[in-house]
């Protein structure tokens, strides 16, 4: 299953955010900790609009914007 999900990440596949990472409650509001899941970018993942809080801790994210670039 982790190599698939893998697979999936590395070819570009669109995910639902609980696919990759891991949602403690789905009901509402959802809980999602996407630790040490070694993320560089969010782009092919699904955010669900009910999502209160997001994990991103031990990732290589780096979040560009017009004004400024963050790296998390």
């Amino acid at each position: 299953m982790i190599v698939i999900l893998l697979i999936g990440l590395i070819t570009g596949e669109i995910h639902n955010v609980c696919e990759v990472c891991t949602c403690d409650n789905l009901d509402k509001p959802i809980i999602v900790h996407c630790d040490s899941k070694q993320l560089s970018n969010l782009n092919d993942i699904i955010f669900n609009s009910t999502i209160e809080t997001l994990s991103f801790i031990n990732n290589s994210l780096t979040l560009k914007s017009s004004r400024f670039d963050l790296r998390i």
